[in-house]
């Protein structure tokens, strides 16, 4: 009997349930909102510098110097504050080698540096010992200037420091 009332109960909840609309017709639209204020827009400005003269890209003594000229120019502003990506293309390769980094089949490192005059490509062994080979022949040489959205700079002692001023450095960091 207590079996027989158990079951007369769960359908008749089931029934219950089942029976019920669960929501209502839709309501009319609502009016619209005030327009909010606009975000900060993202950064458009990145550059791609790609180089494919077999001139520029030869190697002389496991070095690459790329002197800065009309054409190709990292400005100081992306140097110091922004971002340089570099990347090579090595011929019968279709691989892009980011720099620093190791080479064609990781048989050489490549490493870079730049200032205010040209771009540095060094190729060495994988132990960072001068490379004693002959350097693959770079097909294009990519770089990826990023300038900043913004620059925050954090300092010690409340001190902005000009990295560019030898004379302030060392004064800061008490070298003198």
């Amino acid at each position: 009997m207590k079996r027989l009332l158990l079951i007369s109960f769960i359908a008749m909840l089931f029934i219950g349930i089942s029976g019920c609309e669960k929501e209502g017709p839709r309501g009319p639209r609502g009016p619209a909102g005030a327009d909010g204020i606009d975000g900060v827009d993202g950064n458009a400005n990145v550059t791609t510098i790609l180089i494919t003269d077999q001139t520029k890209l030869a190697w002389v003594s496991n070095y690459i110097q790329l002197w800065y000229d009309s054409v190709f120019y990292i400005p100081n502003s992306i140097r110091t504050e922004g971002l340089v990506l570099v990347y090579m293309n090595f011929q019968g390769s279709s691989l892009w080698y980011p720099v620093p980094g190791w080479g064609l089949n990781a048989l050489t490192a490549l490493r870079y540096s730049m200032n205010d005059q040209r771009v540095a490509l060094n190729i060495m062994n994988p132990d960072g010992s001068n490379f004693t080979g002959t350097p693959p022949v770079i097909d294009i040489l990519r770089f990826v200037l990023v300038p900043p959205s913004s620059v925050n700079l954090i300092s010690r002692k409340g001190i902005t420091l000009d990295y560019s001023d030898c004379e302030a450095v060392l004064e800061y960091f008490g070298l003198e």
